[in-house]
């Protein structure tokens, strides 16, 4: 990458990087093992190589994340078709251990046009354009935008806010009796979360239950 944006400065041209991150990848190894995600990460990457043209570079960057790059991308559409065409090919089922399995995958795009100083920049770019994806709903790409900086920001500092209210005990439980219309008895009662933020006040499920199940923590929540 650090080569590419010298040979793009020096013809004035532009490039793309694109941050792939392969959707909910974490079931295939719980369920299926180590293994069965080594043989899958393999196949995805000989998909990717299919969808590329001759002189870009694909790389698995670790774990289940891949990154491209595109050189001489004057064109902004350039990204997006081959974002498209990757979506598109990783679309058919994958034979892993004897199984169809379908997988689907979150992409960011990044431009060497942003202003980035290095490919330092550009990478976090496009990685922060990615998350902006899975929050979309995954299975998509997004181009990297600067306010998506600080709406993954103000994320990470959310899933944090909420892993010290899990760690601290700042939950409550409301109970809401179900009554019998028969005799007026109280014959059950309905347990109603609420989150006693420090700073915030008393918070309602809307206002974090979603994150809760977005980062796992729905888990202890639900536990306690």
């Amino acid at each position: 990458l650090e080569h590419a944006l010298a040979r793009a400065a020096r013809s004035l041209t532009s490039l793309a990087v694109l941050f792939l991150d392969l959707d909910d990848f974490k079931l295939v190894n719980d369920t299926l093992g180590h293994g069965a995600g080594d043989e899958l990460l393999v196949a995805v990457a000989a998909r990717l190589s299919g969808s590329l043209r001759t002189g870009d570079t694909a790389a698995r960057f670790g774990g289940d994340e891949f990154a491209i790059l595109l050189e001489e991308t004057n064109d902004p559409e350039d990204a997006y078709l081959a974002a498209e065409r990757i979506l598109a090919d990783l679309r058919p089922p994958l034979w892993v251990n004897e199984r169809s399995m379908i997988v689907h995958a979150s992409i960011g795009i990044a431009y060497s046009k942003i202003g980035a100083e290095g490919p330092a920049e550009i990478l976090q770019a496009a990685d922060v354009a990615m998350y902006a994806a899975k929050a979309r709903g995954k299975n998509c790409y997004e181009v990297y935008q600067p306010a998506l900086q600080t709406a993954v920001t103000d994320r990470l500092e959310r899933t944090a806010d909420l892993q010290r209210a899990v760690d601290e005990g700042e939950f409550v439980l409301h109970y809401q009796p179900i009554v019998s219309l028969d005799g007026g008895e109280s014959i059950a009662l309905e347990a109603l979360i609420r989150w006693e933020h420090p700073e915030r006040g008393l918070l309602l499920p809307k206002e974090f239950i979603a994150l809760a199940e977005e980062t796992g923590l729905i888990i202890p929540i639900g536990r306690w």
